[in-house]
C-alpha cells in the first residue's frame, strides 16, 4: 500500500511473484494519506466474513496544532471498512462500496514546567 498523495483504489498483488492480480475503485473521495491496512471480521456476530480496514490517518502537520483547531494538519483523520473483495471473482470497475467512521483529531501537549 503506497502512502502519500490521494489515492481512492487498492491493488490485489500476488505476494510470491508481486503480479498485480487486481485493481480495486473504492467509493471514497480521492484525498488524504493512507497509512495501514488491516484484515479481520467484519462484524462481532459474523466471524465468516472479512472486511478490509483501511486507516487514512496520515496527519504529519497536525503536530503543529495545539487547539482543537487545526490551521496546519487535518481536524479528521479515516479508518475505512469493505468486505475483502474476492479476487477469484470478476470485478467490473465498479467502485467497491466502503464505510467510513470519522475521527476527531485532537493533540493533546504536556506542559514543561
Amino acid at each position: 500500500m503506497g502512502s502519500d498523495g490521494p489515492q481512492n483504489k487498492i491493488i490485489a498483488v500476488n505476494i510470491e511473484t508481486g503480479a498485480v492480480i487486481n485493481t480495486y475503485l473504492l467509493d471514497v473521495p480521492l484525498q488524504g494519506d493512507w497509512e495501514s491496512m488491516s484484515l479481520g471480521p467484519c462484524s462481532s456476530w459474523d466471524k465468516t466474513t472479512r472486511c478490509l480496514y483501511i486507516g487514512n490517518m496520515g496527519n504529519n502537520l497536525a503536530d503543529l496544532c495545539y487547539t482543537s483547531s487545526c490551521s496546519q494538519g487535518n481536524e479528521q483523520v479515516y479508518i475505512y471498512k469493505l468486505v475483502e473483495p474476492d479476487i477469484n471473482a470478476y470485478y467490473n470497475g465498479n467502485p467497491l462500496k466502503v464505510t467510513t467512521a470519522i475521527i476527531q483529531y485532537f493533540r493533546f501537549h504536556a506542559h514543561k514546567f
